[in-house]
Parts: C-alpha cells; sequence; structure tokens
C-alpha cells in the first residue's frame, strides 16, 4: 500500500526524471550536430597565374586523390598510366586530350601537371599518381600547370574553408510591399571552389565571408542553453515543493 509520504517521494523525482530525458535527447541531437563531413582541400594552378581552391567534404574516412579531383566538379580529363592508376591530362580546359596526355612535354620547357602533396606548410611532389594518394579529414593536394617549381600558395585547410564559406548578406532586401516569394529548397552541393585571377589577392575574397562553422556552433551553444534552463526550472520546481505545506 502507497503511503502519503512514498507517494510524495514518488512525484518529488518526476521532475528529474522529466530532465534526464530532456538531457538526453539535446545530448543526442548536439552529438548529431557535431558528426560534421570530413573536408580536404585541392589547389589547382594554371599556367598563366590562375589559382583555384576547391573544398570536398566526404563521408568516408579518407578518398583518393583521383577521387578529389572527380568530386571537386573541376572538368578534369585522365588517361590509364601502366601500373600506376591514371594521369591527369588537363584540368580545368588547360592540357592535353586523353589520347595525347603529355602533349606539352617534349618540348623544352616541358609543360605537364604536375602533383603535389602538402607537407606541413611546404608542397613536395607526388611520386605516384593521385590513385595511391589517400587524404583523410584536413589534407590537401595540389595540381600545378608548370615546368620546373611549383608555385603554389602556402595555405592551409582552414584557409579553404574560409575562402569557400557563403558570402554574408550586405544590405536588407528593399520593401516593395509585394509578398517576397521563397526559393525552392535547394540540396548543398558537397563540394565548393573559388578562382583567384592572377594579381588578386585571395585574403581580399574572404572578407565578407561568414564562418562555414558558424551555424554548428549558434546549434551547440543553443541546446547547451536549452539544457541549463531546464535544469535550472526542474530545481525550481523541486524547491516550490519543497516549501509548499
Amino acid at each position: 500500500m502507497l503511503t502519503s509520504r512514498s507517494l510524495t517521494f514518488s512525484k518529488g523525482w518526476r521532475p528529474l526524471l522529466t530532465i534526464a530525458a530532456l538531457l538526453l535527447v539535446l545530448g543526442a541531437a548536439v552529438s548529431t550536430a557535431a558528426q560534421a563531413p570530413h573536408t580536404a582541400g585541392l589547389v589547382v594552378r594554371h599556367g598563366d597565374g590562375t589559382i583555384i581552391y576547391a573544398l570536398v567534404q566526404f563521408e568516408e574516412e579518407s578518398i583518393t586523390g583521383t577521387e578529389l579531383l572527380e568530386r571537386s566538379e573541376i572538368d578534369v580529363v585522365m588517361a590509364p598510366y601502366g601500373g600506376m592508376g591514371v594521369a591527369v591530362c588537363s584540368l580545368d580546359g588547360e592540357g592535353c586530350a586523353s589520347d595525347n596526355c603529355f602533349c606539352h612535354s617534349y618540348s623544352s620547357p616541358s609543360f605537364y601537371w604536375h602533383y603535389y602533396v602538402q607537407t606541413g606548410d611546404d608542397w613536395s611532389e607526388h611520386p605516384l599518381g593521385p590513385s595511391s594518394r589517400h587524404l583523410s579529414d584536413g589534407d590537401v593536394d595540389g595540381w600545378s600547370w608548370t615546368a620546373g617549381e611549383s608555385k603554389l600558395p602556402g595555405i592551409t585547410i582552414e584557409d579553404i574553408v574560409e575562402l569557400n564559406a557563403p558570402p554574408l548578406p550586405t544590405s536588407e532586401p528593399e520593401q516593395t510591399g509585394i509578398p517576397e516569394q521563397q526559393p525552392s529548397p535547394t540540396v548543398e552541393s558537397e563540394s565548393r571552389a573559388v578562382v583567384v585571377a592572377p594579381g588578386e589577392s585571395r585574403t581580399a575574397l574572404v572578407s565578407g565571408n561568414g564562418d562555414g562553422e558558424g551555424s554548428a556552433n549558434t546549434y551547440l551553444a543553443f541546446a547547451a542553453m536549452a539544457a541549463l534552463v531546464a535544469v535550472a526550472g526542474g530545481f525550481a520546481v523541486i524547491r516550490q515543493r519543497k516549501a509548499a505545506p
């Protein structure tokens, strides 16, 4: 038989059980939001100095250098290269056809697409093809149409993420009295790219761009604040019940 004391005890624990359930739900939501896709960077330098900075997101633990090129959505022409996988003949319209992949390498100076990987702050030429390269989260690859030095800029994955962040709105839309038509929802691309022309500073392109991690950080902060409010509210209910005659 339940006594009045045992009934009071069970009711006193109900707010704590409710708070615990709420915290579990919020914890699962925060964990899901924190599991962002992996990112890898791609830097492509043309012979005239034009540079493309591409950002590729992927769910796997790693992807190959070939997959990075294909997922970057940069126009790429490749050809089989013996037991080394593939050779890159053309990138973004510069280079050679697949049936004569090294057409500009037979003269002096010898031009073709050189493959580089980022090691620390430096670029080192990869001795094998992109098929043998495996990129993990935060890795950066580089390609340069050159006959000598790579001429690739020093850059980090954080720089590439910042370059490819969506720009912030510059002004409020003009009020015309006509209801604004909402655009149809679109699926965000898994890759983005920014082109920097010769003589143009890439740092100038960063101004006006938002922080790519802003939305996730805002969500995490909101979830944490909601959890604190729930806990404070639960303790307030318990104190009120204890104070009641």
